[in-house]
């Protein structure tokens, strides 16, 4: 390979990472939404670090190598453990408990509040 066709190589490949996170940014959005149908979700860093660290995971399979040294973006493999790890905290609660204290507060509702809240549920 001489120097431009490098350089070809390298801009092709760069493009098609590009258009492979894109791909994986939209399913990984849907999947977020299809998960929390009341969300209403954008792409967000966190999506697209997702989808950098599964294009990653994809090269360390295949060529054992990470994405800087392919010359391409790298993932914050930290701030993904870190959202995990809040996503976690956030879904972790008791239903029954939350169910209790929404039962003796839904007296305390003013009218239109109890509308509201009997459309919605």
């Amino acid at each position: 390979m001489n120097k431009g066709s490098d350089i070809q190589f390298w801009d092709n490949s760069q493009k098609d990472m590009l258009r492979m996170r894109s791909g994986m940014v939209e399913d990984i959005l849907h999947r977020i939404r299809s998960e929390n149908s009341s969300m209403n979700m954008d792409f967000t860093a966190e999506i697209y670090n997702e989808a950098l660290i599964m294009i990653e995971n994809l090269c360390l399979q295949i060529a054992n190598k990470v994405l800087n040294q392919l010359r391409m973006p790298s993932p914050n493999r930290f701030a993904a453990a870190s959202f995990d790890a809040e996503l976690h905290r956030e879904q972790n609660y008791n239903i029954a408990d939350l169910s209790s204290y929404v039962q003796s507060n839904i007296s305390k509702l003013t009218f239109e509040q109890r509308s509201i809240y009997d459309r919605i549920m």
